[in-house]
């Protein structure tokens, strides 16, 4: 066998999924996240080696039959994080061919196989990348940092907009008494408190109250989606410029991370009207795939054979890794 084990490695899990070089995905498996700038390369590598053990195993195969090892791993911001993890896998896994990228790359991929593309990901913080047409590839990283992050800082704009109303600053809001109820305070003072002491507030675990707030028409809560989505699009626009991409490409933009799940989907909306404005020809899309096929697809670039992208799709679909349930076809 000559197989291509693609991962997907993020703070809170670890993914890994398997596939020939002919596109077919066979096996999954996954293990606890982590970051190797914080908690060593060592932990790092042992999780990925956990997760692709473990779909190497549901294979019934092994590493003698690994060519390549390819994905988006978190912990990539910069090139010499690229150079240092592609070397620390070689080592590792005794294996030539390594191909990683930041995980907002793996996402892009399986969100699209084809250049010119953007990716914003928002998940529980937030990163944007891109290819062009000549097959650069750049991503933000921190500079995508500060208060426009993901679902942490949709969680904080919450939680301050509750203070604001409080002290009658700003409007009233229905999110005032959803987020005494899912934290347990009992006034607006206690939550206060609550917000400076460490692990007291999941606030990343408030952000689905801002969507179904927005959902039932409260117009601070639709205000923060909206701020959001806008900034987002302005990070968009920035990849774009970056890249150098004409205004005339039809560059594909990929949403992907759990906060593009949420319904109403505010964000997406905002960030298609402003494309519709600034880059007229570009077009948002939800990331079809899961991101650990994305890792397969950077290591079928270089390896891949015959029509190995009908393959991956009609695969990824019998495994279950479409972002979305109801996207089978």
């Amino acid at each position: 066998m000559r197989l291509i084990v693609g991962l997907d490695q993020g703070s809170t899990k670890t993914n890994a999924a398997v596939c020939d070089t002919y596109g077919n995905i066979v096996a999954c498996g996954s293990a606890p996240g982590s970051l190797h700038t914080q908690l060593g390369m060592e932990d790092a590598l042992l999780r990925m080696r956990q997760a692709a053990e473990m779909a190497l195993s549901s294979a019934n195969a092994g590493w003698r039959d690994v060519i390549c090892l390819s994905g988006g791993l978190t912990g990539i911001d910069y090139p010499y994080e690229q150079a240092l993890l592609t070397g620390a896998l070689k080592d590792e896994f005794g294996i030539s061919d390594v191909f990683v990228h930041n995980d907002c790359i793996g996402a892009l991929w399986g969100g699209t196989f084809e250049a010119p593309a953007v990716v914003c990901c928002a998940g529980t913080g937030l990163n944007l990348g891109g290819v062009n047409l000549e097959g650069e590839i750049l991503q933000l990283g921190n500079y995508a940092n500060g208060n426009y992050q993901g679902a942490g800082a949709i969680g904080q704009a919450a939680l301050q907009a509750v203070f604001d109303a409080h002290i009658l600053k700003s409007r009233s809001t229905a999110l005032s008494d959803m987020i005494l109820r899912a934290t347990g305070a009992k006034a607006i003072d206690e939550l206060l408190l609550m917000r400076y002491r460490k692990d007291a507030v999941d606030v990343p675990a408030l952000c689905p109250l801002v969507f179904d707030a927005a959902g039932r028409k409260d117009a601070v809560a639709r205000d923060i989606l909206s701020e959001f989505g806008d900034n987002w699009a302005g990070f968009i626009l920035s990849v774009m410029k970056l890249l150098k991409m004409k205004s005339d490409e039809k560059a594909r933009i990929v949403l992907s991370g759990s906060v593009f799940k949420g319904e109403p989907g505010i964000p997406k909306r905002r960030i298609e009207a402003i494309l519709a404005k600034e880059a007229p020809n570009a077009y948002a899309v939800q990331a079809r795939y899961e991101p650990v096929v994305g890792g397969c697809v950077m290591g079928l670039f270089y390896k891949g054979e015959g029509h190995w992208q009908k393959n991956i799709e009609h695969s990824a679909v019998a495994l279950k890794l479409l972002r979305r349930e109801d996207e089978a076809e």
